[in-house]
């Protein structure tokens, strides 16, 4: 799986570079750009000469320097991109009024267009750049080139990165149902930072059934040329795609079954529970995946050990009906409550029932061990997280 490396000397060094630099101007015929700061995957500066103030309105011209090229839904390489931004200071929100990408540097080249149509209002959640801007604008008129951002934030952003602010706004926009910003935001992130978090948001988009054809299928072919590297969310999703017959994807359990196997071996743990349930389920044997219902609740019995929330209910409901296997209400109690720990609201639910259909039966033990495996599994996701 892909990780974030931190080097907190590296960090102090580029900050302190940053703070004790002048204002940076690019050469250019317009009103010269200041630098504002450095994130992790550009340096951001603003055309403070050209700030306008109208009531609670900011409108700033902001430019993207990127470190690395990055790609417009024409898929049009671009090395920066100069956006005009309308922020709303009692709110703190902002919009798009104007976007483009240039092939080089500083706002230079071919121009791209990257305005979407009828751009949205947008929350901005704290320490995001544009939280940053209405803080460094929106108090006080400029009356002088500023300094770059202070050493806080920039010690924050290296070690954070500025794709944290980017993935709370998309969480910000997925809570609000709106869905496809939520996914732009996401993918834009996965495709041209590699960001593991943003990877983690598409594939519960995915799991959950929140995109639409289409998205489906540029998260297909990201996916799949990304599955070839040993990425544990990229051979996850690629299965789960064969498994479902998502988009243009043919539904395939063999197939499916290969790149579960394969996330297994690189850490995917949620790929537990549903290589688990074709094995246990018998949900491919039309298509020669025989079953087996003891290799699938070993599979699911590991992946609720290791923290995946939806392998603890399938194998606590299995327990819990006795339908294909004898029932086990101590099991079944078990793995319920672990899974409802785990912040799995269904299983809550049906916990509830269960605890009601056996009234007068003592499961205090069941109870400590899944508090003592819950433990465990807490440690484990400050280098996981489960769907």
């Amino acid at each position: 799986m892909l990780t974030r490396l931190f080097n907190p000397l590296y960090c102090l060094l580029a900050c302190l570079v940053l703070i004790g630099a002048q204002s940076a101007y690019a050469q250019s015929s317009n009103p010269p750009w200041v630098e504002f700061g450095q994130l992790s995957n550009s340096d951001v500066y603003v055309r403070e000469n050209s700030i306008e103030r109208v009531g609670d309105y900011l409108k700033i011209w902001v430019l993207y320097n990127y470190h690395k090229a990055r790609t417009s839904p024409s898929d049009e390489a671009y090395r920066s991109a100069i956006t005009l931004f309308q922020f709303d200071c009692q709110d703190n929100k902002s919009q798009k009024l104007n976007s483009y990408g240039h092939e080089e540097a500083m706002g230079k080249g071919r121009q791209i267009d990257l305005l979407e149509k009828n751009p949205p209002w947008i929350e901005l959640p704290p320490n995001s750049i544009g939280m940053h801007l209405i803080e460094a604008y929106c108090l006080s008129p400029v009356t002088s080139p500023r300094k770059p951002v202070n050493l806080a934030y920039c010690i924050y952003n290296l070690a954070m990165g500025y794709n944290t602010g980017a993935i709370e706004l998309g969480r910000m926009n997925l809570d609000k149902g709106k869905v496809d910003i939520a996914f732009d935001i996401f993918f834009d992130l996965a495709k041209n930072d590699l960001d593991e978090d943003a990877l983690y948001m598409l594939s519960r988009m995915t799991f959950d059934g929140q995109l639409n054809p289409e998205q489906i299928e540029l998260f297909y072919e990201l996916q799949n040329s990304a599955s070839s590297y040993g990425n544990g969310y990229a051979l996850f999703n690629v299965g789960l795609m064969h498994e479902r017959g998502l988009g243009k994807v043919k539904q395939d359990y063999k197939v499916a079954v290969q790149y579960y196997e394969k996330a297994i071996k690189e850490e995917m743990h949620d790929a537990f529970c549903n290589l688990g349930n074709i094995y246990a389920l018998g949900l491919g044997m039309e298509q020669g995946v025989p079953r087996d219902i003891f290799k699938g609740l070993e599979l699911l019995a590991r992946g609720a050990e290791f923290g995946s929330r939806q392998s603890a209910f399938t194998i606590g409901s299995l327990y819990g009906k006795g339908e294909f296997i004898p029932q086990d209400k101590s099991k079944a109690f078990y793995f319920l409550a672990l899974a409802a720990k785990m912040g799995h609201e269904q299983a809550k639910r049906v916990l509830i029932i269960f605890t009601h259909a056996h009234k007068g039966e003592n499961f205090d033990t069941e109870m400590d061990e899944a508090n003592v495996a819950f433990g465990k599994i807490e440690n484990m996701r400050k280098l996981y997280k489960c769907i």
